[in-house]
């Protein structure tokens, strides 16, 4: 497969995860398309993948940023439509074309979100697969998603503050925000990998709500339309037991009570951790990790919150 000189339509890919963009490459070279080239644009130098793919429009730059990442992959895009998927991801046979399709029949949209479906998990696996299965709802998330590039270069591309979260929703209201609208296609099908081993992900989430305050200031209308509170119903209520527990050992603090709401939250935060771990080899080990974590997810959330309030001079309360 020789690389396209006039492409119909660009996919670029921000790859922070060497040991499974293998899979994406070889989805793509399996496709023999003749009307798209791929991008991968990494933070991680690699030789050897290179010139085995030559294929591929590779690009390196060194930063962690996911959004930089996409802004580069978007300077680097030939064609008027450009696909984003992620590098833990592999798309359908039938992906690009029906997304091509959809934007061909609706030139009136800014772009077209597609369906994502993680792969099944098995009881060896390391991963919580209900955790992972939240991605199959729509969100505009840009794992599965095609836009037209004058659109984005008119909402000035990717906000690379936001670093590592809420970048991909954040462009999406920029756009909707111009009187635009995206479109869903269902035939557009990309595969999620459950990714294993990986048993700080519930703490890395809670410190990235650092971004949601920017969130909010660039975006207060779809803020409360579409996510309405930083704070998951399962985080939440393990925070209202923090909050009881506080409150009870001010105003009743010739009883123990607080104690009750403590030991509350404890049982809370391993319950969720076990139906959020509910396979793997590494079962037990996780749910004993994401149980503290459960419990002191709402002061790390908050104080997140805090920061990215500071830091982005706008304080997530309404």
């Amino acid at each position: 497969m020789l690389k396209v000189l006039e492409p119909e339509v660009s996919i670029v890919v921000a790859s922070h995860r060497k040991n499974h963009i293998l899979d994406l490459i070889n989805a793509f070279l399996e496709l023999n398309n003749n009307t798209a080239e791929m991008i991968i644009v990494t933070d991680y130098l690699s030789f050897e993948i290179e010139n085995k793919y030559p294929q591929i429009n590779w690009a390196f730059i060194n930063k962690k940023s996911i959004p930089a990442k996409r802004n580069f992959g978007i300077k680097l895009a030939r064609a008027d439509i450009i696909a984003f998927i992620d590098d833990d991801c592999v798309f359908s046979k039938g992906w690009l074309d029906a997304g091509l399709m959809y934007l061909k029949k609706h030139p009136e949209l800014a772009g077209v979100e597609g369906k994502t479906i993680i792969e099944s998990g098995n009881n060896n696996i390391n991963a919580p697969v209900k955790e992972f299965k939240r991605l199959e709802k729509r969100g505009y998330r840009t794992n599965n998603i095609f836009y037209r590039k004058k659109i984005l270069n008119e909402v000035g591309g990717f906000d690379e503050r936001f670093e590592f979260q809420r970048e991909d929703v954040d462009i999406a209201y920029s756009i909707l925000s111009k009187g635009y609208k995206i479109g869903f296609c269902e035939e557009a099908i990309v595969y999620h990998k459950l990714r294993e081993n990986e048993f700080y992900d519930l703490l890395k989430n809670c410190i990235n709500r650092r971004f949601d305050p920017l969130l909010y200031k660039k975006h207060p209308y779809y803020y409360k339309r579409y996510i309405g509170s930083p704070f998951t119903p399962s985080i939440g209520l393990v925070l209202l037991l923090h909050i009881l527990a506080i409150f009870s050992l001010f105003i009743f603090s010739f009883l123990p009570i607080w104690i009750l709401f403590i030991l509350a939250g404890f049982l809370l935060s391993f319950l969720l951790s076990i139906r959020r771990n509910s396979k793997g080899k590494n079962r037990f080990l996780r749910i004993f990790i994401d149980g503290l974590l459960f419990f002191v997810s709402p002061i790390i959330i908050e104080s997140a919150l805090i920061y990215g309030s500071i830091k982005f001079k706008k304080p997530l309360f309404y």
